[in-house]
C-alpha cells in the first residue's frame, strides 16, 4: 500500500530543457551583485548574506549548465511535500541539484521574466546569518525582479504548484 503524499508513478516523460545559462562569468559575488545592480535587479538581504558565506562559490571557467522548471505535481505529488521528498524525487528520475551560481545567474540572465513568476532554485541550502537554511529564489512581481533567498528548510512543504528550477 502506498503511503500517504508518496508520489505517484514517477514521472515516465523526460522534462525537456527549458534554458541554458553560462556560470563563470563573473569572478565572485560582489562582483555578481553589482552586476545585479547596474541590470536593475534586487537582491534582497538574505540573497547577499548567503552569496557572502563560503559554501557560495563562483565557477573558476565559464561553463554552460540546462535547466528545467519542474512543479512538484509534475513529480507526482499531490498534497504538500516536504523539501527533502522533492529532492529525493527529482533526484530518482535524473535531474540534479544546481551549484548556489546558479540563483544568481539565472537572474542576471532572466531578464524578461514575465510578472508573477517565482522560481526556486533547487540546490544545496546555504545557512545565512539567521541561523537558518536559505535557497535562491528569481521572482518577478509588482515591485520588480528579485534575486530572493527564502528559507529552505528540508521539512519546509511546498505545494504541487510550486515551481523549482533543476539542472539536467
Amino acid at each position: 500500500m502506498k503511503k500517504r503524499n508518496e508520489p505517484h508513478d514517477a514521472p515516465s516523460r523526460e522534462f525537456a530543457l527549458w534554458k541554458t545559462i553560462t556560470l563563470g562569468v563573473r569572478r565572485d559575488a560582489r562582483a555578481l551583485l553589482k552586476d545585479l545592480e547596474e541590470n536593475g535587479f534586487t537582491a534582497c538581504d538574505d540573497a547577499v548574506d548567503i552569496m557572502a558565506k563560503p559554501a557560495f562559490a563562483v565557477a573558476r571557467r565559464k561553463t554552460k549548465i540546462g535547466l528545467v522548471i519542474v512543479s512538484v505535481g509534475d513529480l507526482g505529488f499531490t498534497e504538500a511535500t516536504p523539501l527533502r521528498d522533492i529532492y529525493r524525487q527529482a533526484r530518482k528520475i535524473g535531474l540534479k541539484l544546481c551549484p548556489a551560481e546558479a540563483g544568481p545567474q539565472f537572474r542576471l540572465q532572466y531578464g524578461d521574466q514575465p510578472c508573477n513568476e517565482w522560481l526556486r532554485v533547487a540546490m544545496k541550502a546555504i545557512t545565512g546569518a539567521d541561523g537558518r537554511p536559505h535557497v535562491f529564489r528569481v521572482a518577478h512581481d509588482g515591485d520588480g525582479r528579485w534575486l530572493d533567498a527564502p528559507w529552505a528548510n528540508p521539512n519546509c512543504t511546498w505545494s504541487p504548484r510550486s515551481s523549482f528550477l533543476f539542472r539536467r
